[in-house]
C-alpha cells in the first residue's frame, strides 16, 4: 500500500510503487542486506534512520524513515513513515560550510569571512555586519560588506530612514520581501548596493544590549525561509560575541596603555624628586 504523499515525493504512480522492493528505491540496501533489518525490527518493534530515496526521475531525496513492525492474523507487516528532510539537510550543509569558513577567524577577518560565506551559501548578492556607535544606537558603522563579487567599503551612517532602523533602535528583526529602495528612498547605501530585498537581525551582547546588526540583501525578492532565519540567528549570536570580545580587547589595550603611561610618569616623577633632593642634601652633608 502507498499513499498519495509517497507518490508525490517519489514521483511514481501508485501502481508503479506497489510491489516494488525497498532496495529499488533506497540504493543503500540490496536484496541481501535489507532482510537483516527484519531481525532488528522484530526485536525492537521499530527503528528510525536517515537515508536517501531515489525518485522516478533519478533524483536522490534525503529522507527520515521510521519503520514499525506489525503482526496481524499470523502475518507480518512493516509500516514505513517517510519524511522529506531536504530543507533540514540544506540548512545543516549551509551551517557546516559557514562554520568551516569562519571557525579559525577573529576580529576583522571573522566579519569579512562571515559575510562572504553567508552571501554565497544563502545565495544572495549582499551581506553585511555593522556595529553601533554611541549609546543612542542611532548611528552604525559597517565592519564588513560583501556585494556580489567582492568587499566594498561603506561609511558610518545614521540608521534613521534605513532598513536597520527598527533593528538598531528596538532590537526587532526585519524582513522586507521586495521594494526596498522605494520604501527607503533616502538610504544612499541602498542606491550603491542596488538591492530589492532585505533580511536583518540585531547583534545582542551578554547584557541584552543591541551592539550592531547582521543582514543579507538580494537583487530578487526574498521569501520567508526558516532555514535562512535559523542560520542568521546563529551567526548574529556569533558576530555579537566576536564584537563584544573585540570591544573588550580594545578596552583592555587602552587600560594597559594608561597603566604604562602612569608607570612612566611615576618613574619620571621619582627621578626628578631624587635629583631635587640630592642637591640640597649634598650641601647639608658637606
Amino acid at each position: 500500500y502507498v499513499n498519495d504523499a509517497a507518490c508525490t515525493l517519489l514521483r511514481y504512480e501508485a501502481q508503479e510503487l506497489v510491489g516494488r522492493a525497498v532496495y529499488e528505491i533506497d540504493p543503500a540496501y540490496s536484496a541481501e542486506t535489507w532482510p537483516a533489518h527484519w531481525t532488528t525490527l522484530r526485536q525492537a518493534g521499530s527503528f528510525t534512520l536517515e537515508t536517501h530515496h531515489r525518485a522516478a526521475d533519478g533524483a536522490m531525496i534525503p529522507v527520515e524513515v521510521t519503520v514499525n513492525h506489525l503482526a496481524f492474523e499470523e502475518n507480518e507487516y512493516y509500516c514505513a513513515l517517510v519524511r522529506d528532510i531536504s530543507e533540514r539537510k540544506r540548512t545543516e550543509n549551509a551551517l557546516r560550510l559557514i562554520v568551516e569558513g569562519t571557525a579559525a577567524k577573529t576580529g576583522g577577518a571573522f566579519f569579512r569571512s562571515c559575510v562572504r560565506h553567508l552571501a554565497q551559501v544563502l545565495e544572495v548578492r549582499c551581506a553585511l555586519v555593522t556595529e553601533s556607535l554611541g549609546d543612542e544606537r542611532n548611528e552604525t558603522r559597517p565592519l564588513a560588506v560583501w556585494a556580489g563579487d567582492g568587499f566594498v567599503e561603506l561609511e558610518a551612517y545614521s540608521v534613521i530612514g534605513t532598513p536597520c532602523e527598527e533593528i538598531m533602535l528596538r532590537g526587532a528583526p526585519q524582513l522586507y520581501h521586495d521594494g526596498l529602495r522605494e520604501r527607503f528612498p533616502t538610504d544612499k547605501h541602498l542606491a550603491i548596493l542596488g538591492t530589492r530585498s532585505y533580511h536583518g537581525l540585531p547583534l545582542i551582547d551578554q547584557n541584552g544590549k543591541v551592539v550592531g546588526h547582521l543582514a543579507v540583501l538580494d537583487d530578487d525578492p526574498l521569501v520567508d525561509d526558516r532555514g535562512r532565519e535559523a542560520i542568521l540567528k546563529i551567526f548574529a549570536a556569533r558576530a555579537a560575541a566576536e564584537l563584544s570580545r573585540k570591544r573588550t580587547e580594545v578596552r583592555l589595550l587602552e587600560a594597559k596603555e594608561k597603566a604604562v603611561a602612569a608607570s612612566e610618569a611615576k618613574s619620571q616623577f621619582l627621578a626628578n624628586m631624587s635629583h631635587e633632593l640630592r642637591t640640597p642634601l649634598n650641601g647639608v652633608l658637606g
